[in-house]
């Protein structure tokens, strides 16, 4: 324990140093680099844990030992090489070192020891040297990103778990010296359907690819006798083997598909989507083949098959299979005109239900049933159900909005992957006008039977007809579709649970509306239906609920709806000086505020609690106004332009993390020409990061203190001040929350204290300028992008409005993030 200082910027060693002791530099948060003597023979247990500032460390060639988990912890290391004289490397050494990109390994270590780079996120690939004969339990655990591991020639023994949840990870060549896998070895490598056996079987544990793909092939060497004697039913360890030349899989349902040959021409006859492959294992579509299709055969194997066309024709009822027993119905609802809302005489009417005419022009499908339990885990998996009343033929509860649109954004995938997602359809939420229309079923009645509701808190038997609602439920939920349908064959629309919407909650409009999709921004997401704990005035088909989006009850599940795509619409021209609102493709909103020019005071005071020395207080001008984001780019914002999501804690509404800032500035870039395309960039402007000085400014609204809400820190590492503004270490619970659910700074702005970091425009100096500038925008190059606001994985002083980091620009990590800005061109 000879440095366990928190203050400790950087150190170098004398010579004379041989050994370096058990935790010698443990916790020693805040430094950053660190110079050996050349005679360093061996680092101790723990030396260096849980410096999560240290960026590098050069290990001289005299070293031979590093004790367990000397660096664990150390999140912000990308690069380290082991010099060849080491040959002990003990457990845990690298694990959470969640920066870490690149290592090399010593040409004499004969073991991977357990838990060696668990949890490091960013490692994509690693050569194991051939003198190591072993690997033991949980070595490379939750390597999220790993894509590529080159084995030892001389691996001899892989012990469990050793690669449990490296989702990346789609191929792997185990060596002919391998005699022996622990069990779940593979468990959790979500992306891997190649395993590739050079020798014989070696003996294995069960469920060595535990929720591996149900595709994944492991292939043997032909003739192999061993592993012929082990095969059983074609299975081998829960999944299906193949030998080097394996038969043909196809890559979905198949349409018809025949052939004839004529002088050295294969001719195809099929119907569907003719698809090629040279394994039987990877197929590539071939869109534009028609038939009959020739084919000159040549020396080089080709597979082909006809993958079937499964549109569901409009205007017609479906059910898809959801998993083995799990089906889900939908619905066809016409497009039509009704009245929406509720005359002013119906009984137990709520103000907000002003009568208006809608127009859908657009045909739907929609769940025949609430979302049932059994559906949502066949989609998302059961630890994803935190229902209080569990049962498989009851609705989902206790989901928040995001995880509703999670779901429907996922069976998007699936359905299109399987060939059966109409073209120009996608799952979604229905709006609340698609809901209301689709529950009324050509009713204009307080409720869908064609009854009117007789109570408001009391027993009403109309309502008992079509609902379970707080009279006759029992106060729990019930198996979906027991009361009365309405007209158009839909079960349990006025109770039940109660159904999110896709619509921000907001004051219906004053005249006759088409395709209404709610307000572009909000507080509150609509909820339409009466539930189980709910009173009879809250069946009918006109009361309104709402709540937060990140608020979940057993009492509000949620229905399917199957709709026509829309595209990015124009939603207004952003102003100066008001706050804007756009949406992006796949109708998802981006709220933008008006930052005014101004002057303030950048840095902090010497005497702030847990200041850094890189914090000079200078006077900064910025003389021209700015948009900023209301919130961090959430993973469906990036989606939306990106389409990928690169997130490790997944959820539309968490921030998007594991992103560079290359990958931030070409969001940007993307953004800027989609909406210059639009017609809705403001001329003069573009999409990009902040600069370092716009954050701050942003981020301080007007304040002084080190934190923006007015108050300072009571304590560096954990205060309730931090508590009430951030998700940061001791209130994140290790993860990435929805964004908007902690106190907004004076302008509007959400988490600009933790949750993720924040990538700004600049290149990172140390040293501040020690007189007034105005418009800085930081050296011209550099080595290092500056990070501001802190994360869930931060103590408290780290999320500070002065506090800064900096990261290369290619860098990615689960607590880094990013905020847009709708600046001038500069």
């Amino acid at each position: 324990n000879a440095f366990q200082c928190a203050g400790l910027l950087s150190v170098t060693l004398p010579e004379g140093v041989t050994e370096i002791g058990d935790e010698a530099f443990d916790y020693c948060y805040d430094m950053r680099t660190v110079t050996l003597g050349s005679k360093v023979t061996s680092i101790g247990n723990y030396a260096f844990s849980r410096c999560s500032s240290l960026t590098g460390i050069t290990l001289p060639g005299s070293l031979t030992t590093i004790g367990n988990y000397a660096f664990k912890g150390c999140r912000m290391m990308e690069s380290i090489t082991i010099p060849d004289s080491v040959t002990t490397m003990g457990a845990g050494i690298f694990k959470e070192c969640a920066g870490l990109l690149n290592i090399t390994l010593p040409n004499k270590l004969t073991t991977i020891k357990a838990n060696m780079f668990s949890g490091c996120v960013n490692l994509t690939s690693i050569v194991i040297p051939d003198s190591v004969t072993g690997i033991d339990s949980y070595a490379f655990e939750n390597c999220e990103r790993m894509k590529e591991v080159t084995f030892s020639a001389n691996l001899e023994i892989i012990q469990s778990s050793a690669f449990t949840g490296c989702r990346y990870l789609t191929k792997v060549t185990l060596p002919a010296t391998l005699t022996s896998m622990g069990y779940s070895v593979f468990k959790d490598c979500v992306r891997l359907t190649e395993v590739y056996y050079e020798g014989d079987n070696p003996s294995a544990g069960l469920l060595i690819y535990d929720n591996t793909p149900d595709n994944l092939l492991s292939y043997y060497p032909t003739g192999n006798a061993t592993w012929l004697e082990r095969i059983e039913d074609g299975k081998w360890r829960d999944r299906g083997v193949a030998t080097w030349d394996p038969e043909p899989r196809p890559p979905g349902p198949t349409g018809d598909f025949s052939y004839t040959y004529e002088d050295g021409v294969l001719i195809l006859y099929f119907t569907g989507t003719l698809c090629q492959s040279v394994d039987a294992v990877h197929w590539t579509e071939l869109p534009s083949a028609t038939s009959p299709y020739r084919v000159a055969l040549k020396d080089k194997k080709s597979f082909f098959c006809a993958k079937s066309g499964s549109t569901p024709p409009a205007s017609k009822d479906i059910t898809i299979p959801l998993a083995s027993g799990v089906d889900l119905t939908l619905i066809w609802i016409e497009p039509g005109t009704f009245m929406m809302g509720s005359p002013e005489n119906e009984f137990g009417r709520f103000t907000d239900e002003d009568l208006h005419q809608v127009t859908l022009t657009k045909g739907y499908w929609v769940g025949k049933y609430e979302v049932t339990q059994a559906q949502y885990e066949a989609i998302l998996g059961a630890s994803a159900n935190y229902s209080k009343f569990k049962d498989p033929s009851r609705p989902v509860e206790c989901i928040f909005w995001s995880e509703a649109t999670n779901f429907c954004a996922k069976l998007t995938e699936i359905e299109r992957a399987a060939g059966r997602l109409p073209e120009g359809y996608e799952y979604s939420l229905p709006t609340e006008a698609q809901w209301e229309y689709a529950c009324r079923a050509g009713t204009t009645t307080g409720l869908y039977s064609g009854k009117e509701n007789t109570s408001t808190r009391g027993v009403c038997p109309n309502v008992d007809e079509i609902a379970w609602y707080d009279q006759n439920s029992g106060s729990q939920t019930h198996v979906v579709g027991q009361k009365l349908p309405n007209a158009w064959g839909l079960y349990d629309m006025a109770g039940n649970v109660a159904e999110w919407c896709l619509d921000w909650k907001g004051a219906y409009p004053g005249q006759a509306v088409t395709d209404p999709t709610g307000p572009e921004t909000g507080t509150f997401r609509v909820v339409r239906g009466g539930d189980w704990d709910n009173y009879a005035q809250f069946c009918r088909s006109a009361a309104r609920h709402s709540n937060q989006p990140g608020f979940c009850t057993s009492s509000i599940g949620f229905r399917v709806a199957l709709v026509a795509t829309t595209s990015s619409e124009t939603s207004g021209l952003p102003v100066p000086g008001s706050n804007a609102s756009i949406v992006l493709p796949d109708n998802v909103g981006l709220d933008l505020i008006w930052i005014n020019p101004g002057t303030f005071t950048m840095g902090s005071p010497e005497d702030e609690l847990g200041r850094f020395s890189d914090e000079a207080q200078h006077e900064v001008t910025l003389t021209k106004g700015y948009w900023l984001g209301k919130y961090e780019i959430t993973q469906a914002q990036y989606k939306a332009i990106m389409k990928a999501n690169p997130s490790s804690f997944i959820g539309a509404d968490l921030p998007v993390e594991c992103v560079s800032w290359n990958d931030a500035k070409e969001f940007c870039k993307k953004l800027t020409e989609i909406e210059k395309a639009a017609g809705r960039l403001p001329t003069g402007y573009e999409y990009t990061l902040p600069t370092e000085a716009q954050w701050e400014y942003a981020c301080r609204a007007g304040t002084t203190t080190a934190l923006n809400s007015g108050k300072n820190l009571s304590d560096k590492y954990e205060c309730p001040e931090m508590d009430e503004v951030g998700w940061y270490y001791y209130n994140s619970n290790y993860k990435t929350y929805l964004v908007g659910q902690k106190q907004p700074n004076a302008w509007g702005l959400y988490d600009m204290h933790g949750n993720v970091f924040e990538w700004c425009l600049d290149w990172y100096v140390e040293n501040y300028p020690t007189s007034s500038v105005t418009d800085p925008k930081g050296p011209s190059t550099g080595s290092y992008r500056v990070l501001r606001g802190g994360s869930w994985y931060d103590r408290a002083y780290y999320c500070r409005s002065a506090s800064r980091r900096s990261r290369g620009p290619s860098s990615i990590d689960y607590f880094s993030g990013f905020r847009v800005a709708l600046s001038l061109v500069q």
